[in-house]
């Protein structure tokens, strides 16, 4: 990128006749500034245009054909490379960034960060879920996103798995991405919503229209915030509508959220994460079959059982840290037990 500055003084002295010395006239030119690493510091939002008649070698400011991109990973391309949008005055956080999509289909982008403009969030803005769709690829999801800082809005657009890579969205390395009034159409096989490794997801007034094995999948201390979402179309989820492990946790609509509509398969499967349902009761989640959760999780304050096969008494393997506890139910038909690891030596109590 190349950036142009000028002195702020300007000298009034007439050139010299020696041409190899610097002038004023040298002094008072505008002087350009190349290099990799030199970002645009914006001084007002900024958006760019995505239409299905673009190209990329447009600016990508102007709502036309002639002005507008062609791909959506064009303009991030721009935002996260050249852009500095860090500070606005006026309200001490970052300036936002748009990329109006226009009708049409549109294969998805990746933001892989850091991005040093944090406080600044980069919204993907459709035409209404109706008109415009966000595809995978072969390689990428829909919305892929990885990198400290980034923050990314995705709103009004129909988001479909259309081939083989499996994730709608993907959310990592304490990403935050929010989905508003978007519906979700997932393939069979798909993780359709996959957050991990402190990644954020807030979901505002989505739908899932299809089945998959996964609606939400969530690892390694991934967080998520429900607002409202609803299910149509009765689909099937072949192993559940949402897993959590790897001390995961989910808060869903402290401010009347709700799920509706109804859905078969298994409610959720909680290995090591923590759920609050804001009072809606074990089933918030939609399904036909009801969930499990582990010893090593909570749904609304509510610790779960582990099972556990062998005549249900555990090992290190299952309760591996010192200095824990955890309840354990025989897979067999057995007892329930109350075991500690006490510096690497399992101890416990019979309940039942």
């Amino acid at each position: 990128m190349a950036i142009t500055v000028k002195h702020q003084y300007v000298s009034a002295v007439p050139d010299g006749g020696d041409t190899n010395l610097v002038q004023p006239s040298d002094w008072n030119d505008d002087h350009v500034i190349t290099g990799n690493n030199v970002r645009e510091l914006l001084t007002a939002n900024r958006t760019y245009y995505v239409r299905s008649d673009g190209n990329d070698s447009n600016t990508g400011l102007v709502d036309s054909s002639g002005g507008a991109f062609l791909t959506i990973q064009r303009p991030v391309d721009i935002i996260l490379g050249t852009l500095d949008a860090s500070l606005n005055p006026a309200t001490l956080l970052g300036y936002q960034t748009t990329i109006n999509v226009g009708a049409g289909t549109f294969v998805g982008a990746s933001f892989v960060g850091p991005w040093p403009s944090q406080g600044s969030t980069i919204k993907i803005n459709g035409a209404g879920s109706a008109s415009t769709t966000i595809t995978t690829s072969s390689s990428v999801a829909c919305i892929f996103i990885y990198g400290s800082g980034l923050r990314v809005e995705v709103a009004n657009c129909k988001l479909s798995s259309t081939s083989s890579f499996d994730n709608i969205i993907h959310c990592a390395k304490r990403s935050e991405l929010t989905l508003t009034s978007c519906v979700i159409d997932p393939n069979a096989t798909t993780w359709a919503l996959y957050v991990l490794t402190g990644g954020y997801l807030n979901l505002i007034t989505c739908e899932i229209i299809a089945g998959c094995e996964y609606a939400i999948f969530m690892d390694t201390n991934a967080g998520m915030f429900g607002r409202a979402l609803t299910i149509t179309g009765n689909p099937a989820w072949s192993n559940a509508f949402i897993y959590m492990d790897g001390y995961s946790s989910l808060l869903w609509g402290t401010f009347g959220g709700s799920i509706t509509g109804s859905a078969t398969g298994k409610q959720f499967s909680i290995y090591a994460g923590s759920v609050d349902s804001s009072g809606v009761g074990i089933n918030l989640f939609p399904g036909d079959v009801v969930g499990t959760f582990s010893s090593a999780s909570t749904y609304d304050g509510y610790f779960g059982a582990l099972a556990v096969a062998n005549g249900g008494i555990p090992t290190t393997t299952e309760l591996p840290l010192a200095g824990t506890a955890g309840i354990f139910k025989d897979t067999s038909g057995g007892g329930v037990y109350l075991a500690y690891n006490d510096g690497g030596t399992i101890k416990y109590v019979t309940l039942t």
